[in-house]
C-alpha cells in the first residue's frame, strides 16, 4: 500500500541546463514550502538514496546565484547541522535553484510546536521539556557562534528557519542561502535584512546592514520564543492586533519596549486572562535567564555591543541544565539554585539532594531525582573550551538514576566500550553497559567522558588535586 501511494503522488520534471545538477531533476509537484523568496520540493533519492530537499527562486536575480554559489564553495564543517546548498543549477526556462539536505526525520519545526501546545493531550510527548529547551538553546548558540568563527553571519535567524528534535534537544538550521560573508552583509550584499519578530531595532529602522550584533540580538529572539511562545517587544500592544509597518518601525524599532520590563510598566504584557500564565511562566525562570534577556532587550535594544553572544548562552545553558528538578509532590518541573525549593505550583518546599561531580579541571553539582538521566552535556560542557561538543551531539544519556528498595542507583548507559569503575574505599568495581550499583555517600563512580576520568558521588566533596579515589 505504502509503494502504491508513492506512485500516485504527481512529479513535475525540471530541464536543466548544464551545471551541476544534471539534466533534469524530478520533483514532487506540491511544495512543502514557499517564502517570498521561493519554494521548496521534494526530490525524491534514487533506491535507498536520501530525498532532497529543491530550492526554486521567484526570480532569478545574478547575486542571488553568486551568493548560492560562495555558499556551495564555502569550507563549513561536515557535520554542521544545517541544510547548506549542496548544488545549484538553471532551468531552460531560466530559473534558478539549488539542492540541498532535507530535515532529519523527527525533528519538527516551531510552528509545529505551537500547533502540539495547542493540543497539549493529543501531542504531549512532543513538547519539549526544559531539559530538551537548555540542549535547543544550546544548539542554536553553538551553530551561529561557528558561523561566526568563520567570519559569516546568518542575516534570517528567525522562528521560521530552524528545526529541532523534541526527544533530544538537537537542532538544523535551514533556508541557509541567506548566509553572508560578514564584510559582504557590511556593504549591503544581503538578500534579507531579517524577519519581523526576529530582526534588531536597526535592521527594523534601516539604519544599519546585518552583522553578529543583529544575529546575536535574533538568537536571543528565538531562545525567547522558545520559552515563551511569544515575540520579546510585543507586550501591552500586542493585544491591539495592529500589523504593519509602522506598527514595527515604532514598537520594535524606535521605541522597543521588553514584554516584561520592569521599568515601562504601561508597556510589559497584560497580566490577565491568557497572559497571566506567560507571567507565571515567565516567574518561574531562574534569574541568571531573565538576567540574559534583559541584557538582550532591554541595555541591547539599541546598544547591540550589549547583547549576550552566543557562547554566553552555551555556558548558561549548560549550567541551567544541571539544575532542573521534578516537585516529588506534583510532579511540576522547575530551575533550581539551592539546597531547598518551593514547588512554584503546589508551594511544596523540597529538600534537594545533590550529586557531586568533578574532576581535576572543574566541579559542580546536579540535583537528582527518580529516573534522571544524564548526559555528557550535563556533566562536563564549558564555554571555556573551544567547541567542547561540535554542534551538540553529546546529547543521548550516559547514565540514569533509578530506586531499588528505597535506595538510589546509578544504571551505566554508556554504549561506548569504555567501562565505568565503581569506588567503595579501597574496593573497586567495573561497571559494564547496563550495570548498576548503589550510589550513596563515600561511593564514587568514575565515569570516562570526553575530557577525562569524572567521580560522582552523594555527598558533599571538593575535588582537587591528589585526593580523587583514583
Amino acid at each position: 500500500m505504502e509503494g502504491e501511494k508513492e506512485k500516485r503522488v504527481k512529479t513535475m520534471v525540471l530541464d536543466l541546463e548544464s551545471g551541476t545538477a544534471g539534466k533534469t531533476l524530478r520533483l514532487v509537484e506540491k511544495p512543502i514550502g514557499s517564502g517570498k523568496q521561493g519554494s521548496v520540493y521534494i526530490k525524491r533519492g534514487r533506491g535507498k538514496g536520501p530525498d532532497k530537499a529543491v530550492k526554486i527562486f521567484h526570480q532569478s536575480k545574478p547575486e542571488t546565484a553568486e551568493a548560492v554559489q560562495r555558499i556551495i564553495e564555502a569550507k563549513f564543517p561536515n557535520n554542521m547541522p544545517i541544510c547548506k546548498p549542496e548544488k545549484y543549477f538553471y532551468t531552460k526556462d531560466g530559473r534558478f535553484g539549488y539542492i540541498m539536505n532535507r530535515i532529519s526525520d523527527g525533528f519538527v519545526e516551531y510552528k509545529d510546536l505551537l500547533k502540539y501546545l495547542s493540543k497539549r493531550d493529543e501531542y504531549a510527548d512532543s513538547i519539549p521539556n526544559l531539559a530538551i529547551l537548555c540542549r535547543i538553546g544550546y544548539g542554536l548558540a553553538e551553530i551561529i557562534y561557528s558561523i561566526h568563527e568563520m567570519g559569516w553571519i546568518f542575516p534570517d535567524l528567525s522562528e521560521n528557519n530552524f528545526a529541532f528534535h523534541p526527544k533530544t534537544g538537537l537542532v538544523m538550521l535551514f533556508d541557509t542561502d541567506n548566509l553572508r560573508k560578514a564584510e559582504e552583509a557590511a556593504k549591503g550584499k544581503v538578500a534579507i535584512r531579517g524577519t519581523y519578530g526576529s530582526m534588531a531595532p536597526e535592521l527594523v529602522l534601516e539604519q544599519s546592514y546585518p552583522d553578529q550584533y543583529s544575529d546575536n540580538f535574533a538568537l536571543a529572539s528565538v531562545i525567547f520564543q522558545m520559552f515563551m511562545h511569544h515575540y520579546p517587544y510585543d507586550g501591552k500592544a500586542m493585544i491591539e492586533e495592529i500589523n504593519d509597518t509602522s506598527y514595527y518601525n515604532w514598537y520594535h524599532g524606535m521605541d522597543p519596549v521588553f514584554a516584561f520590563s520592569e521599568k515601562r510598566r504601561n508597556r510589559v504584557l497584560p497580566n490577565t486572562g491568557h497572559y497571566r500564565e506567560m507571567w507565571k511562566r515567565w516567574n518561574m525562570f531562574p534569574e541568571s535567564l531573565k538576567t540574559m534577556f534583559r541584557q538582550a532587550f532591554e541595555a541591547g535594544a539599541l546598544c547591540p555591543e550589549k547583547r549576550p553572544e552566543p557562547k554566553e548562552w552555551m555556558l548558561l545553558f549548560h549550567e541551567l541544565a544541571r539544575r532542573i528538578i521534578y516537585c516529588p509532590e506534583c510532579k511540576q518541573e522547575m530551575f533550581t539554585d539551592d539546597q531547598y525549593c518551593e514547588c512554584p505550583n503546589c508551594k511544596k518546599v523540597n529538600l534537594i539532594q545533590e550529586m557531586v561531580i568533578g574532576n581535576r579541571l572543574q566541579s559542580g553539582k546536579i540535583p537528582i531525582y527518580k529516573n534522571r538521566e544524564i548526559s555528557p552535556f550535563e556533566i562536563e560542557c564549558s564555554s571555556a573550551c573551544k567547541r567542547e561538543f561540535p554542534f551538540h551531539k553529546a546529547v543521548l544519556p550516559i547514565a540514569k538514576l533509578i530506586e531499588d528498595q528505597g535506595l538510589p542507583y546509578m544504571v551505566n548507559l554508556d554504549k561506548r566500550d569504555k567501562a565505568w569503575i565503581c569506588h567503595y574505599g579501597a574496593i573497586t568495581q567495573e561497571m559494564v553497559y547496563g550495570d548498576g550499583n548503589l550510589f550513596a555517600e563515600n561511593v564514587f563512580i568514575r565515569i570516562p567522558v570526553n575530557r577525562g576520568n569524572w567521580s560522582m558521588t552523594l555527598r558533599e566533596y571538593t575535588f582537587s588535586d591528589g585526593d580523587l579515589p583514583f
